[in-house]
């Protein structure tokens, strides 16, 4: 998939690319993500994870009850 705009990446799952993205923005456009309420993604660190086990862990991930579902057991997510 080619994007439109020549100064954007498709990121897809790549959290080294979007940890680059965000330490390279400047303070005003970080300000903004953060009024946009997505200021929790400048957190995440670079890792080197398959694109299919992030697909997984995020189809797995219980939202309400703050856990991984899997079919191998519950894992607890604690903050």
């Amino acid at each position: 998939m080619t994007s439109k705009n020549p100064k954007t990446k498709d990121l897809r799952c790549s959290t080294r690319l979007l940890n680059e993205k965000f330490q390279n923005m400047s303070d005003k456009k970080k300000a903004i993500v953060q009024e946009l309420g997505f200021d929790c993604l400048m957190h995440i660190p670079p890792m080197n994870l398959p694109y299919k086990l992030l697909k997984e862990l995020a189809y797995s991930f219980n939202l309400v009850r703050n856990r991984l579902d899997t079919q191998y057991g519950v894992l607890t997510i604690n903050p």
